[in-house]
């Protein structure tokens, strides 16, 4: 229970006719009157205060989100009182959530129900946690507000946006079309399974004509193929300080996690088992080699509960657990960062260790802004400096690359924002080419 800014204005007023006295007796029945006034009426309020369940409130929000997607938080209220009220809630977002609308404002007569509601964004991914509801009631005199608490924790799982990074369902359906749609080349290796038959099209490969059917039917048909199934992906995702800085909203671990799920999502959906290694000071989480819808579901919560850490990551932890978890040929996809060869020695020796029983593939994030400082033009001494360090980092980066690709790794190395649709592009060409 608090005084109103009414009441505060009423006790204010209230003083005028005291401070009159001051300067005329006769002002003494009028202050006096005043005063009994507004202690009849605090009484009264006082008498008349409201029970602790006279506002019933209720939170509702959908528990799966999606990073930088909006939602609805929707506050159901209703006026147990007898009395007409005006209701103000003030909820408790989790601090990192931007939200839009509060507090909420309705006059509820007796018995009258109602729902508002507010806008929240969710910067990065996690499980969120919503607080406690708070409500602060007043009758239509208004010279006392009733506060009450109702506990309402809420958590709410927060994924990757599957279109946040470039890629996503889009992605994957112009990649696939791309990969097996006519006129587009085909698989060759002997990897691949038959799909079936059809008539040759102008950009086919001619390697791929069945020349006994095309002379029973009298036309030239080529075989249709597709990638081999039940192959094998193992995720290995840098939880150390490679992956830790700030990249826009997030860091680059988030838009690594983004690209991770989609690539799992789309290896399973092709009938590929797959794995994932998570590794910063140690091993971080590990699953099996598994297929399937359920198995998505338990990458993509592990993938929700990563965090990248400010230290050197153990690699040689790393290749021990995956040596453990795969023992059949399997395309080995790191996700980290390079900055140059000297440092990147560890990266390089564990992924070329694995050829050629596996086929390993480095990701890193393209640093766009360090990119930008090194083509910026010139006006002074310190812009020279900085685009001169830019370029030397930018050179360093690639002969880290370079010692990959000598080394048989594959790699793939864009900006953020295009992340996840390069990656799943690589896998379609690796699976499209029988690579495995």
């Amino acid at each position: 229970m608090t005084p109103s800014p009414r009441l505060v204005l009423l006790v204010a007023l209230a003083a005028l006719p005291a401070l009159a006295t001051l300067v005329t007796p006769d002002a003494y029945p009028i202050s006096g009157a005043v005063d009994v006034a507004l202690a009849i009426a605090l009484v009264a309020a006082l008498v008349r205060r409201l029970p602790a369940d006279a506002v019933r409130v209720e939170r509702a929000i959908e528990p799966v989100q999606f990073v930088r997607g909006e939602a609805r938080v929707r506050v159901r209220m209703a006026n147990a009182s007898g009395r007409r009220l005006h209701v103000e809630i003030r909820d408790l977002p989790p601090p990192e959530v931007e939200c839009d609308g509060l507090p909420l404002r309705a006059t509820l007569a007796p018995g009258e129900e109602a729902e508002l509601s507010y806008r929240v964004r969710f910067p990065r991914r996690g499980r969120h946690r919503f607080g406690d509801l708070w409500c602060r009631a007043s009758a239509p005199l208004g010279l006392l507000q009733f506060d009450t608490r109702t506990a309402q924790p809420t958590e709410v799982k927060v994924y990757p946006a599957p279109l946040a990074s470039g890629g996503g369902a889009l992605a994957v359906t112009q990649l696939t079309r791309d990969s097996r749609g006519a006129g587009r080349m085909r698989l060759v290796g002997e990897g691949a399974e038959l799909e079936g038959l059809r008539t040759f099209v102008q950009g086919d490969d001619p390697r791929l004509i069945d020349w006994k059917v095309s002379a029973r039917r009298g036309r030239v048909v080529v075989r249709e193929m597709r990638p081999e199934r039940n192959q094998r992906l193992v995720l290995m995702i840098d939880l150390g300080r490679a992956l830790h800085p700030a990249l826009g909203v997030g860091t680059k671990l988030d838009r690594v996690v983004e690209a991770a799920h989609e690539l799992a999502v789309l290896a399973i959906e092709g009938g590929d088992e797959v794995g994932l290694v998570a590794f910063g000071a140690g091993v971080r989480a590990r699953l099996p080699l598994a297929r399937g819808a359920a198995h998505a579901r338990t990458i993509l919560d592990t993938l929700l509960e990563l965090r990248s850490e400010p230290v050197e990551p153990l690699y040689p932890e790393a290749f021990a657990a995956l040596a453990g978890l795969v023992t059949r040929r399997a395309l080995v996809v790191l996700f980290t960062d390079v900055t140059d060869p000297g440092s990147s020695r560890t990266i390089v020796s564990g992924l070329a260790g694995l050829r050629p029983r596996h086929l390993p593939m480095c990701v890193t994030v393209a640093d766009s802004a360090l990119r930008a400082v090194a083509n910026a033009p010139s006006a002074d001494v310190d812009q020279v400096l900085r685009k001169v360090a830019a370029r030397e980092l930018l050179a360093d980066q690639r002969r880290a690359l370079g010692m990959l690709e000598a080394r048989g790794v594959l790699t793939v190395h864009v900006p953020a924002d295009r992340l996840a649709a390069a990656t799943l592009e690589r896998y379609l060409h690796i699976k499209h080419r029988a690579m495995l």
